[in-house]
């Protein structure tokens, strides 16, 4: 899990928070509406390793992998917790998130012999590329 219900508390506020999955109208974040804001969180953490094994080992233990994992999983977390909300999205929630999925896009890379320059923070490692057209046609 790279970000957490603290987290989400901090960057958003929790009466904000409360609002998004307070479906009942409990007016808080009590068990289940708790239970609501991780299944996000869990879906968002399993998007991103989907992402990121593809670049590097799973699970991140390196501090800017982390921090940026962080940074991803707290804007995607906010955005969906939006869409399965009654609450309209505003443009910074959709510009955070639209940053986020490039950032997770750039990870995923798989290149022929070094990856983009990242704004991530990811530690990747060079792939070579396992076949080339020659390789092929002679298949």
């Amino acid at each position: 899990m790279y970000c957490t219900i603290d987290d989400l508390k901090n960057r958003i506020g929790e009466y904000d928070l409360i609002r998004l999955v307070d479906h009942d109208e409990t007016g808080e974040l009590d068990e289940t509406n708790q239970a609501r804001v991780q299944a996000v969180i869990d879906t968002v953490t399993t998007t991103i390793d989907m992402y990121a094994k593809k670049q590097v080992s799973i699970p991140l233990t390196d501090e800017r992998d982390l921090s940026a994992a962080k940074e991803i999983a707290i804007a995607k977390s906010i955005y969906h917790l939006h869409l399965n909300s009654e609450s309209e999205t505003d443009e910074n929630i959709i510009t955070a998130y639209n940053a986020a999925m490039r950032k997770l896009r750039e990870i995923s890379w798989i290149g022929t012999s070094t990856p983009p320059e990242s704004t991530v923070g990811f530690s990747t490692t060079t792939r070579t590329k396992q076949f080339d057209a020659d390789e092929l046609d002679k298949m």
